[in-house]
């Protein structure tokens, strides 16, 4: 689809029409609702502004005067493209010789002070001798792998740099050739070079060339941001489960740590954070430091509005262990169970379809109004609990894998002051909640499901009545602390008196 239609904008160079396209669709396209929906907005928008760029780049370079259209052609090297024409000098010449006559067009007595048309300027290098690709190369060589020290060493020591008209021309080229290349240089090294060439201190009036310049810098800094960021995840400092999701993303395919990472619960949703972290930091390194394979398989794994493979291939191994792991404990704690593996399995892999299926048609077809007020999520945990309370008495092992599902997924959000708080409520729950049943039934088989079933309903009725109590959102109160302190006391007594009247019964 064009990226303009995705903006409900039509083709347009307007920069700032463009943004506000994007922060309409902001407003229907949230990243926690719908990441991967996000994600193809966000890729849209950058299209759009490119597109932008390279029109009023189009339109500047067509109004100058004697500017050859091929100045930048390919030349592969690890740094990416570097320009190599011959007539890059002339190029370089021609926008140093506008800039001159601008600055002296702004002086209050400019027509005492300009040239004659006819007076040659006694300044100008040979720029026809001067080897520009040679030059660009060695430079982004040196900037790659030399310390910047010495990289200004060098520039210093340039012979043909010590004409001032040459470095002046060499500003627009130099720029250029920093914005584009493949791998952005390090800040350090880009610092010197805009130093030595007075790159830093270029003005919004040089548009074109303010332009290439700031883009140099941006790229420098985000580079060096990723590559911050990158190390940090693979550091000794982080968790250890961190450095695995960060190797399964830079790393090629390895089976398994991909299986581990399958098999455990918001894994997924976790390294998928990871990989946004980055993306959102420079998307071009992104692409180009991880493993697009790897990329490719969880994005397509954890898209919520399409049933892909690598999904049905998760979801059905996720079944077969859950269900054979769920028999195994129930074994241990209720004899004499006669399980139907083949019939809870094609059940539980239906109720997971519908699941996906009712999940994909309310990211596509539910208003957006509509979602906000309701929370899919909430919805969505209220029917599963329902669902598994009515098949409680029939299949209390579908039931019970089902309430599993649905309280590990109401803990888990992370409060930013207690971190996983919820999560102890949620054991907390869980156990209080089995006591009293067994107290009061004496059968496991009716403990089990609706003490995971009930344990889900809390997390709930927490999240809705706090959201009602503060006036805000369903989800913004799952990621408080609330009343989960209250909750972890009296699940405590209750355990407490539960275990006393065992004891004394």
């Amino acid at each position: 689809m064009n990226p303009f239609d995705l903006l409900d904008l039509t083709p347009t160079n307007d920069e700032r029409e463009i943004k506000r396209a994007y922060a309409r669709r902001l407003r229907q396209v949230r990243p926690d609702d719908d990441p991967v929906g996000f994600q193809v907005l966000h890729e849209a928008y950058q299209d759009c502004l490119s597109y932008a760029q390279h029109v009023r780049w189009q339109a500047m370079q067509d109004a100058e005067v004697g500017v050859d259209e091929s100045a930048l052609t390919n030349h592969a090297n690890e740094h990416g493209d570097i320009p190599n024409d011959s007539n890059v000098a002339a190029q370089a010449q021609s926008h140093a010789d506008r800039t001159r006559e601008a600055r002296i067009d702004d002086e209050p007595d400019h027509e005492a002070q300009r040239k004659p048309d006819h007076e040659p300027d006694e300044l100008t290098p040979p720029m026809r001798e001067f080897d520009f690709n040679a030059f660009m190369h060695e430079l982004l060589q040196r900037a790659a792998y030399q310390p910047s020290a010495g990289l200004a060493r060098w520039l210093r020591e340039s012979e043909p740099l010590y004409s001032l008209d040459l470095k002046l021309a060499l500003r627009a080229p130099v720029s250029q050739v920093l914005a584009q290349i493949e791998r952005p240089l390090p800040v350090e090294t880009t610092a010197v070079i805009f130093e030595f060439f007075s790159l830093d201190v270029v003005g919004e009036l040089d548009a074109w060339l303010h332009e290439h310049a700031a883009r140099a810098r941006d790229r420098a800094e985000s580079n060096q941001r990723f590559q911050y960021t990158l190390e940090a995840l693979q550091s000794p400092r982080v968790k250890p489960v961190d450095r695995l999701l960060t190797r399964e993303l830079a790393q090629p395919r390895h089976w398994p740590r991909r299986l581990f990472i399958a098999l455990v619960p918001l894994l997924p949703m976790r390294l998928m954070g990871a990989l946004k972290a980055l993306q959102g930091i420079d998307p071009q390194q992104a692409a180009a430091r991880l493993d697009g394979e790897s990329v490719n398989f969880w994005q397509r794994a954890t898209d919520p509005l399409r049933l892909s493979l690598p999904r049905l291939a998760i979801a059905s191994v996720r079944i077969v262990v859950y269900y054979f792991a769920l028999i195994g404990l129930m074994n241990l704690l209720i004899g004499a169970l006669a399980p139907s593996p083949v019939r809870d399995l094609s059940v539980a892999f239906a109720m997971w379809a519908g699941w996906a299926c009712a999940q994909a048609a309310s990211l596509r077809w539910w208003p957006t109004v509509l979602v906000e007020r309701l929370d899919r999520r909430t919805v969505f945990s209220t029917v599963a609990l329902i669902g598994a309370a009515v098949l409680a008495p029939i299949d209390p092992f579908v039931a019970s894998g089902l309430g599993l599902i649905v309280a590990l997924l109401a803990g888990s959000e992370r409060s930013p002051i207690h971190g996983s708080l919820a999560q102890y409520a949620t054991y907390a729950m869980c156990a209080a909640l089995g006591t009293v049943l067994l107290l009061t039934t004496g059968s496991w088989r009716l403990t089990i499901p609706y003490a995971l079933i009930g344990t889900g309903a809390l997390h709930i009725i927490h999240s809705v009545a706090y959201a009602w109590f503060r006036s805000i959102s369903v989800p913004q109160a799952r990621t408080q602390v609330g009343w989960y302190w209250y909750l972890i006391g009296v699940s405590g007594v209750a355990i407490a008196v539960g275990l006393y009247k065992m004891a004394n019964g």
